[in-house]
């Protein structure tokens, strides 16, 4: 099993508002490459990225969307 199809399974068990983080700039692009890659396809483009601060750990990288109306093709 692909770490994206398991991902998109993951997702697909907890309907609802979502915001996912990560290290923002070049500390973690690897991560950033695969929510951004997972998330286009997962939502169809229709997810919302933005800056944010967390705080214990102070800048990140945040990635919104919402599930609650998806049908989903896991195949």
């Amino acid at each position: 099993m692909s770490i994206v199809l398991a991902a998109r399974q993951v997702l697909a068990q907890f309907r609802g508002n979502w915001a996912l983080q990560t290290n923002p700039t070049e500390r973690n692009p690897r991560a950033q490459n695969f929510w951004r890659k997972t998330l286009a396809a997962y939502t169809n483009g229709q997810y919302l990225e933005r800056n944010g601060i967390h705080p214990d750990v102070g800048e990140m990288l945040e990635f919104h969307f919402n599930n609650i109306l998806m049908q989903e093709f896991l195949f």
